[in-house]
């Protein structure tokens, strides 16, 4: 089988896979299908040449507007999940009302914690089971 021959741009392209988008050298080489001890020698041989990407001041600008964007997409899933959390019943005889569902509901003002003003909080009772008939 003859010996492969590549060219000097894929070589250096397979350095700049290791240095700058922080692939193993394993890694590198299997996206490139070619053997790992020939992007070491590359890798000896290119990268003093290759340098990573300097990181210049309007990189950095772009990388902590995304990482605020972000975190900001975080935050919000987090008090999500933290609105989920106090919704979901902490036993199966648990029953959540909404005072403001139970509006127009005749008997709805001799609910516990059901008032007359527009702004509730949800209120929770634990219901027990009934006793086992004898």
């Amino acid at each position: 089988m003859p010996r492969r021959q590549y060219s000097r741009e894929f070589k250096i392209s397979a350095v700049k896979l290791v240095n700058e988008q922080d692939y193993s050298v394993v890694k590198a080489a299997r996206s490139l299908g070619i053997d790992p001890s020939s992007v070491r020698q590359w890798l000896a041989k290119f990268g003093p040449e290759v340098q990573p990407a300097a990181t210049t001041e309007a990189s950095l600008r772009i990388e902590v507007r995304k990482l605020r964007r972000q975190n900001a997409e975080l935050l919000m899933e987090r008090d999500i999940l933290k609105k989920r959390r106090l919704t979901l019943p902490r036993s199966r005889h648990e029953v959540h009302l909404d005072p403001r569902e139970l509006r127009g509901i005749r008997g709805a003002a001799d609910v516990p914690g059901v008032g007359a003003t527009d702004t509730y909080p949800v209120w929770t009772q634990v219901l027990e089971p009934p006793d086992p008939p004898h």
